[in-house]
């Protein structure tokens, strides 16, 4: 990024911090969802991921009573207190959609994970749920119903990146496996994002805190080592959408003149094994070169 850009970016990230600064006792609200593995190895491997993604989020401050948990089986979760888990069918999605509706305020934020399996025809793509999947067109219905005007999503499932595109809007910050429909393989994306709550490596401007533009640094960087390390052709390319302009950025390309703005200054948890930071303003992003 060049010098004039780096500024740009320095000033603008400062001015949307304020904004969202100004909503700091704003409650946050969690939906974690675990898709259809389709084999036995993919169902663990995807429980797992949303059980200790759900961990990390309450240690990092977020409120446990605030976190909706749906796994492809439905049953009590492991280190959960007590919580459980509701099976992950389309029905009870929405149904949690609709009861977050009735409780989210225009100042709340929605934090919405999505892990599993993805597939995508280039016009319509799906995320695999047992029984009924969910749709791109499908999702923006449901999040376009919620109140909240801060939402942060993140997609770490195959083909998410057309989820971007459908899903873009000004008042979303969108982090996906894939750059578009191409990459229908299992994401390798989805073990760095676990790694990235469990230690300090994507803290890259030491405030303490992880951003949404952090994140997609570091999962840029490691899913790059990844294929580099096998010796393969990088064909999966972590991407962001915040401006809402329906062009989905991979760090690799350079990032299009306004994404990167949102994505700075919106904190997702502190940095693991730091004091929680909420409420705080965000330190300046200062992007990477």
């Amino acid at each position: 990024m060049s010098d004039p850009q780096h500024l740009w970016l320095r000033v603008t990230c400062f001015c949307v911090s304020l904004t969202l600064a100004a909503s700091a006792a704003a409650s946050d609200y969690v939906i974690l969802v675990g898709g259809l593995g389709g084999e036995p190895k993919y169902s663990d491997e995807f429980a797992k991921a949303v059980t200790a993604t759900r961990a990390s989020l309450i240690k990092g401050g977020y409120g446990a009573d605030h976190i909706r948990t749906l796994l492809e089986k439905a049953g009590p979760l492991s280190s959960g207190g007590g919580a459980e888990a509701a099976q992950s069918t389309l029905t009870n999605i929405r149904s949690e959609f609709e009861r977050l509706r009735t409780e989210v305020s225009e100042a709340d934020t929605l934090l919405l994970i999505l892990v599993g399996h993805g597939q995508s025809d280039y016009q319509e793509p799906r995320f695999n749920l047992p029984g009924s999947d969910l749709t791109g067109h499908g999702l923006v219905e449901l999040l376009s119903a919620i109140p909240c005007k801060d939402q942060r999503l993140i997609l770490l499932f195959s083909c998410s990146g057309h989820f971007s595109e459908i899903l873009s809007s000004p008042t979303r910050t969108i982090i996906a496996s894939t750059d578009g429909p191409r990459q229908v393989y299992h994401t390798v994306t989805l073990p760095y994002f676990l790694k990235a709550l469990d230690n300090n490596g994507a803290d890259f401007n030491g405030d303490n805190k992880i951003s949404s533009l952090e994140m997609l640094d570091y999962l840029s960087e490691q899913v790059k080592e990844h294929f580099a390390a096998a010796g393969n052709l990088q064909i999966e390319m972590p991407s962001l959408d915040d401006n809402g302009d329906g062009k989905i950025t991979a760090r690799a390309d350079g990032l299009d003149a306004g994404d990167g703005e949102r994505a700075g200054v919106t904190i997702l948890l502190p940095a693991p094994g730091r004091a929680s930071t909420a409420g705080q303003t965000p330190k300046e992003e200062t992007g990477k070169k």
